[in-house]
């Protein structure tokens, strides 16, 4: 459990050392950098509110994603009390497509509290994107995510497809 927040905190901490980087990259368009959206299904989530940051944005053809969220899933119960359980996913893709249509591929993963102990499930993505060029547009994304660890998460809903919208800026 310790490497697998350890190399979350690195993955992450490189992630804004190279986005903050101003350096002489001729890009052939200025994305905005920033995704704020909304999440549902997907991530181990029924709904969750995200930040994703662009990085690697050499070209009109390929860039990098990694985002971070809060989210909630509930717990199906017939007899009984129905729960909603604290999630927070997190994930990197790579992307490359042409203006604004992209396809995705990348890892990622979601820590699940369930009382009184913390979960994590990892999966894999493979997915659609529209990314604007410009700020203050409408962002998209449509993808699958596969699990790739071994899930212990009991009436936990885990849907394998998901959406997610917002904007850019």
């Amino acid at each position: 459990m310790k490497k697998i927040i350890l190399t979350t905190i690195i993955a992450f901490s490189v992630t804004l050392l190279v986005a903050q980087y101003k350096g002489n990259f001729n890009y052939a368009y200025s994305r905005p950098l920033n995704n704020i959206n909304l999440g549902i299904l997907g991530d181990a989530s029924l709904f969750s509110v995200n930040y994703e940051r662009l990085f690697l944005n050499r070209s009109n053809s390929f860039f990098c994603t990694a985002g971070m969220g809060l989210g909630a899933n509930p717990e199906i119960s017939v007899f009984g009390p129905a729960y909603l359980f604290f999630a927070i996913p997190h994930h990197i893709t790579a992307n490359i497509g042409y203006k604004k249509h992209f396809f995705e591929v990348g890892i990622g993963g979601v820590y699940i509290y369930k009382k009184p102990n913390w979960d994590y499930i990892n999966y894999m993505i493979a997915g659609l994107r529209i990314q604007p060029l410009e700020s203050n547009d409408f962002y998209f994304r449509i993808y699958g995510c596969t699990t790739i660890n071994d899930i212990k998460t009991g009436r936990l809903t885990i849907i394998p497809i998901g959406l997610s919208f917002g904007i850019s800026f």
